[in-house]
């Protein structure tokens, strides 16, 4: 087969008006997901198959899915298939994966038309405990809430989103399809630097400072190189710290639970001096408006809760 490169960063029935409660709806509509090991898992049906469990991923920036096992090619029937690699973090080669475009999804009741699919090849994906990542497929073509307290998202028609009144909105800007956005943190009490950050949803870890020879941070003298997760091109170390306070917009957090890990396997992305993941973003009530150039936020619950 012809090997095409695929890039992965780390991805129709609309509601209308604004995000939440202020549209009116009830906390018990939208998209019902599971908040498990602090990522957010929902149901996808493909085709006609049966539903298969995904998490979302920031990272994931094409329309349509990515699943690990390669158990899938038999299980789903494909159009054509083609050969791809796929990089990611980590520090070895890229992963070889089979895709076909041109499959429609289902969540909820949303039909997501023409999707590809990608399946994995990689040894490394097949032990991994879910079964796959949806991502840009929703980004880039709702805005979407993702409303931790009532465990609900929504899929809102981009052209006619608004806000309501009460949350807070940040400029985001788009980079090879992942959003970036403005930080600032303080690591041991110093004055606060500023911090380019973008968000990874598949990110188990609140906030990740990147580290090197190039790079603002050092990892800390004290405590053990830890591993800190698996990327498709291999594992990625570090050793995990707090910082003293993270701003965020106007929200101010403190004690921040964080990875210190090396730049050049845990991050493809120039520029960056910091990765914010769902153990912090599940912090809040999260709208993300990619069309808008905008993170819309509330504080929930467990905006209060110290970290672990």
């Amino acid at each position: 087969m012809t090997v095409f490169w695929l890039t992965l960063l780390t991805a129709i029935s609309l509601p209308m008006g604004a995000a939440g409660a202020e549209d009116g709806s009830s906390p018990d509509t939208g998209i019902p997901f599971e908040l498990e090991a602090h990522r957010v898992f929902v149901n996808v049906n493909i085709g006609e198959s049966e539903s298969i469990r995904l998490f979302l991923d920031t990272g994931l920036t094409y329309p349509g899915i990515f699943l690990f096992h390669k158990e899938w090619i038999d299980k789903l029937d494909l159009p054509e298939r083609m050969e791809v690699l796929v990089p990611g973090a980590g520090d070895e080669e890229p992963s070889r994966a089979v895709m076909a475009d041109s499959v429609d999804l289902l969540i909820g009741d949303t039909v997501l038309p023409l999707q590809w699919v990608v399946i994995s090849l990689s040894e490394r994906t097949q032990t991994f405990p879910s079964e796959g990542i949806i991502g840009g497929t929703l980004f880039n073509d709702f805005s979407v809430e993702v409303d931790y307290a009532a465990m609900r998202m929504r899929l809102h028609d981009p052209d006619s989103f608004s806000a309501g009144p009460g949350w807070t909105t940040l400029p985001i800007e788009l980079k090879r399809g992942i959003p970036w956005l403005d930080a600032s943190a303080s690591v041991v009490g110093e004055d606060d630097q500023p911090l380019r950050v973008y968000v990874d949803l598949a990110d188990d870890i609140p906030l990740t400072l990147l580290t090197g020879a190039d790079r603002r941070f050092t990892e800390p003298a004290e405590g053990e190189v830890e591993y800190l997760g698996t990327g498709l091109s291999g594992d990625i170390h570090g050793k995990f710290g707090k910082v003293a306070r993270l701003q965020v917009g106007p929200f101010t957090l403190e004690g921040v639970r964080t990875a210190f890990a090396p730049a050049a396997t845990r991050s493809k992305q120039d520029g960056a001096d910091a990765i914010l993941g769902n153990g912090l973003l599940e912090r809040f009530h999260v709208v993300f408006d990619y069309r808008g150039g905008q993170l819309l936020l509330k504080p929930n619950a467990m905006f209060e809760k110290p970290f672990e």
